[in-house]
């Protein structure tokens, strides 16, 4: 009985710090398609009129994923759908496959890949509530990537973001607490970026969405029930 007890109050006090809102955005509702967008290194040689071989190189880029995210609430909760659209050497796919399904609400992000669905703590929100002072103050980026410096403005899909340099592998374009671009580099040793490794970039992106409540309950989220707050090891199919 004591621990039928102490696991009640263990159940409880993990729904009530799951419980809490997490408004990461400044936009209350909307859904933003993003493309990611890889790159295959093409190279050619000749020899020039010295005798001397040149190699020129250069990258070609192409969609790899497209990626629908949705969210209401300012982002307390959301929903993505990641699609594969090329395969191999960037050749583009018949059609586009789905590779994961993923929700977050409620303290946790669920997700269904492979006909699989399982779930982890929502880490981002985590993160933000142990440290809600500067949350509150400078939004979940700056939480992530104290040391991220602005570059400027720049515009993606139409709406006037800012540019963040957060270390020599990666930049991000913000607008309103939403990531607009994401931008990945390859570097020598010295730590010099070399080239672009991927992006993900927003190619639409709609604001003021109403959205009906079953939106963000599909129906591989619902078998769920309570199991995600006292089993955050369960993985169902």
């Amino acid at each position: 009985m004591k621990n039928l007890y102490l696991l009640f109050f263990l159940s409880l006090s993990v729904l009530v710090l799951r419980g809490q809102e997490f408004r990461p955005y400044q936009v209350k509702t909307g859904h933003i398609r993003y493309q990611t967008i890889r790159f295959i290194l093409h190279s050619e040689s000749h020899t020039d009129s010295t005798g001397k071989i040149v190699v020129k190189s250069e990258q070609i880029p192409y969609v790899a994923e497209i990626r629908d995210f949705y969210w209401d609430d300012y982002g307390n909760i959301s929903r993505d759908v990641i699609y594969k659209t090329a395969g191999f050497g960037g050749k583009p796919l018949p059609e586009k496959k789905k590779v994961i399904e993923r929700l977050w609400r409620d303290g946790w992000m669920y997700y269904l890949k492979n006909g699989k669905a399982a779930f982890d703590p929502d880490h981002l929100r985590d993160e933000c509530f142990e440290k809600k002072a500067l949350f509150q103050k400078e939004g979940w980026f700056k939480v992530l990537h104290p040391d991220a410096r602005p570059l400027g403005a720049e515009k993606v899909a139409g709406k006037n973001g800012m540019r963040y340099y957060v270390d020599a592998f990666s930049e991000y374009v913000l607008w309103k607490g939403l990531v607009l671009r994401d931008v990945g580099y390859f570097t020598n040793r010295a730590g010099e970026r070399k080239g672009n490794e991927r992006e993900e970039k927003a190619v639409k992106i709609e604001t003021g969405i109403h959205f009906e409540p079953e939106f963000f309950s599909p129906a591989w989220f619902k078998k769920f029930g309570a199991l995600s707050v006292l089993s955050p090891v369960y993985s169902g199919k």
